[in-house]
């Protein structure tokens, strides 16, 4: 692998990706509508590129499939929230995200009360609680099939490999990660977080897993999954899409126990589900040559095209721009930090957006 891709992975989307402006100028051009994609997933809010509810995307998913979950509103006191949650869940560790908002933003492990109780206080928004879900595997899947039909197809796995490192019995959890190119970019954030792990010295041999969130920006690393992929699973989320309504294209963030029980729809929870505004994870795979990514991602532009044509053809209109810049207000208010009631300074937004 060569320093380019190395850069390439931690650039931000904005610039590894500009190469696809050009398709999506081209799209844009063809159909006559710089929202072309806004009508792909017509029941949800932009189709999902920003600014769409969690929590009414969650409620889309089979009940089976999905962990237990809990809306707090904005308004609620402390008090409100603790009741509802504690009488929710029996147990922690908890996860806390807010409703809307992307890339792991603000997405926490909760361990106890007191961490519960000072993210209730320093976060005023409307909040998702989900079970901590203790699977040892994660995947992102993008799946999508066409208006009316009911055979899909799983166009990118991506492999979640979660941020670790591996004791020698002498050195601590932080000169290990010192001496680990991708964990050696976490420390100034688990200084912050994580501070009691860091002095932890790991028998020789030992694996520490230090994230359990499997977001890019946490450190996790993103391999292509796509050798997994095979009938019995295209068949299990050929039966969980049939059953989203108004949903045609996405990617589901999925934990699961091991491979034979993927396929055959065992032990399975899809932590969170993406619309159009999620990529192919599989890009991120550093193995993989940078024009490839930019080929995969171009393919995945040009089958949203293709549904937001078909969608068109019945009937289903996309988003005007005013809708689209309302939309793109309120996200903007739930999601910049310095906005956010408790929050003062933009060295705590520095802190908590990395």
């Amino acid at each position: 692998m060569n320093s380019k891709q190395k850069e390439w992975e931690f650039l931000p989307i904005w610039k590894a990706l500009y190469p696809v402006a050009w398709t999506f100028l081209k799209l844009s051009f063809k159909y006559k509508n710089p929202l072309f994609f806004t009508n792909v997933n017509p029941s949800i809010e932009t189709s999902g590129l920003f600014g769409e509810s969690k929590i009414d995307i969650l409620n889309k998913i089979p009940e089976a499939y999905k962990p237990r979950t809990l809306l707090i509103k904005e308004e609620w006191t402390v008090e409100t929230c603790m009741d509802k949650i504690l009488g929710t869940f029996p147990k922690f560790p908890i996860v806390a995200k807010p409703n809307i908002g992307e890339r792991g933003f603000l997405v926490r492990i909760l361990k106890n009360e007191g961490e519960l109780i000072n993210y209730l206080k320093r976060y005023k928004l409307d909040l998702i609680i989900q079970e901590f879900v203790d699977l040892p595997r994660e995947l992102a899947i993008m799946y999508y099939h066409l208006p009316g039909e009911k055979e899909g197809h799983i166009s990118s796995v991506c492999i979640k490999r979660f941020l670790s490192i591996t004791g020698d019995g002498e050195s601590s959890v932080l000169e290990l990660m010192k001496y680990d190119e991708r964990a050696r970019k976490q420390i100034d954030r688990f200084k912050k977080e994580k501070m009691s792990l860091l002095d932890q010295v790991p028998k020789n041999g030992e694996r520490i897993i230090l994230e359990k969130v499997g977001n890019h920006c946490k450190g996790t690393t993103f391999l292509d999954g796509s050798h997994l992929i095979n009938p019995m699973m295209l068949e299990q989320f050929n039966k969980s899409g049939q059953q989203m309504e108004g949903v045609c294209y996405g990617r589901f963030d999925l934990k699961y126990n091991n491979l034979e029980e993927l396929n055959a729809g065992k032990n399975i929870r899809i932590i969170e589900f993406n619309g159009v505004g999620a990529e192919p994870a599989h890009i991120y795979d550093p193995e993989i040559p940078i024009a490839q990514k930019i080929k995969d991602y171009r393919d995945h532009i040009h089958q949203i095209a293709i549904i937001h044509k078909l969608q068109k053809q019945r009937g289903i209109r996309t988003s005007t721009l005013g809708e689209l810049y309302r939309i793109y207000k309120n996200y903007i208010q739930k999601t910049t930090l310095s906005k956010i009631p408790n929050r003062k300074t933009e060295q705590y937004a520095f802190v908590d957006n990395h």
